[in-house]
């Protein structure tokens, strides 16, 4: 592991959270937009939102609108990307790098993909995803001249791994972490009938999009080999990578519904204050150096650092964050709690009916 230089300095990066709409937005989804906005917002940059919503299957226009919906009431609001109120319309998008829809851009993605091939970095395949020698090639490697006349509907595209030096990712929290391309297999980039898959479409979308940063969880680590390869292939510029640790229950293991609440839906309905719950979010992995506990969203903003993240996966302590939610409570006046209360007071009170007696007695 390479030590981080901390003298380098970061000026107006643009980041991105690109999360894809199948289901609420989910606790460690929130953190790592969290992180991109901070980091945005420190640097005077810009924070983009781009939905990749290619898994036509499972992506649902009311898991977008959830998402967009949970993003609004933490307060992490983005400076490009797709329309708040109407997110499936291109055409509302807020940016000059549009659209903000991943499977609005294929028609590029497959315009690279093709580039590859005539570089000579790609090949056609019609074999089955998992045929392959020890060699991580297939087939098809060796073997274009019969694959030219197939229909693109029986095959795929497939990236070359060529022989070479190990892949060095320079991660801005783990240092330089080193993939050898032994170990990396050729890997589908444009699925039959024209799809581009998620590894090779996010390289073209950020490049187009000019990113600057990736910062996303730990878990896409072992795609960025891949990545970076596909980057220099197109003579694309790489972008600077930092992977956050995982959140995790207090078991140890991935934060998952068996630990309780996962999704930020859930915590809002069960009357978590959105300023407690960022300040929660943002100490999962990420501290100042110093004792302290509370965090308004502007302080973050002015304070967050990534060499300040921890590469050790954060322990989500629901006591800790009721122990929060208190503290912010606490704090409120009795005219703000009021108001906040109401919602939850639905069942026995209607807003509209309330006269100015009953208010007061309320309050």
């Amino acid at each position: 592991m390479a030590s981080n230089n901390n003298s380098v300095k970061i000026s107006n990066p643009r980041v991105r959270f690109a999360p894809s709409p199948t289901g609420e937005l989910h606790i460690g989804s929130a953190r790592t937009a969290l992180f991109n906005y901070l980091f945005a917002k420190r640097y005077g940059g810009t924070f983009v939102l781009r939905i990749e919503d290619t898994d036509k299957v499972r992506n649902t226009q009311e898991s977008l609108k959830n998402l967009v919906d949970g993003m609004n009431w933490l307060g992490i609001h983005w400076d490009e990307g797709v329309d708040e109120n109407n997110p499936l319309d291109s055409s509302k998008d807020r940016g000059d790098f549009g659209p903000y829809l991943q499977s609005a851009r294929w028609q590029n993605q497959l315009n690279a993909a093709v580039k590859l091939i005539e570089l000579g970095h790609a090949y056609d395949c019609d074999c089955p995803p998992q045929e392959t020698f020890g060699t991580g090639k297939c087939k098809c490697y060796d073997r274009q001249k019969e694959l030219h006349d197939i229909p693109h509907e029986e095959k795929s595209i497939k990236f070359r791994i060529n022989p070479g030096p190990p892949v060095v990712v320079h991660d801005l929290i783990r240092g330089e972490v080193m993939f050898r391309r032994e170990d990396i297999q050729d890997f589908v980039i444009v699925r039959p009938g024209g799809l581009p898959t998620y590894n090779f479409a996010v390289v073209i979308d950020d490049a187009a999009m000019e990113m600057t940063h990736i910062i996303r969880g730990e878990d896409h680590l072992s795609n960025t080999p891949k990545q970076i390869l596909v980057y220099e292939a197109l003579q694309l510029k790489v972008p600077e990578f930092a992977h956050i640790p995982l959140i995790h229950g207090p078991d140890g293991s991935k934060m998952s519904k068996r630990h309780g609440a996962v999704t930020v839906h859930e915590y809002k309905n069960e009357g978590f204050l959105p300023e407690a719950f960022v300040n929660y979010l943002a100490r999962l992995g990420w501290n100042d150096d110093t004792d302290r506990e509370i965090y308004s969203l502007a302080d973050l903003e002015e304070l967050f650092n990534l060499k300040q993240v921890s590469s050790s996966p954060a322990c989500f302590d629901r006591e800790k964050l009721l122990w929060f939610n208190g503290k912010y409570i606490r704090e409120l006046s009795d005219e703000e709690l009021f108001e906040k209360s109401l919602p939850f007071l639905g069942k026995y009170v209607k807003p509209d009916d309330l006269n100015e007696s009953t208010r007061k007695w309320l309050l």
